[in-house]
């Protein structure tokens, strides 16, 4: 993807020296990137199944998991 670095896992002998701060912001940029991808597609190709699925569903599908994934992360902090 244009403009967006895609960072390697460190291996066992590297130590990461990323910041929390430099992973946000990684992730806000690809989030940005992909939602700019979205936004681009034209309504026919939007809407185009593809399979059983339309884009248009697999973007709702990962909405979805996305909103479980935060509620379920605020749950373990909160230790529930």
């Amino acid at each position: 993807m244009p403009g967006i670095e895609l960072r390697r896992q460190a291996s066992q002998e590297e130590v990461s020296t990323v910041t929390v701060e430099e992973q946000l912001d990684q992730l806000e940029r690809c989030v940005e990137a992909f939602a700019g991808s979205v936004a681009a597609l034209d309504e026919r190709l939007f809407l185009r199944r593809v399979t059983t699925w339309t884009a248009r569903d697999i973007l709702a599908h990962l909405i979805g998991w996305n909103h479980y994934i935060v509620r379920g992360a605020g749950q373990i902090l909160r230790g529930e």
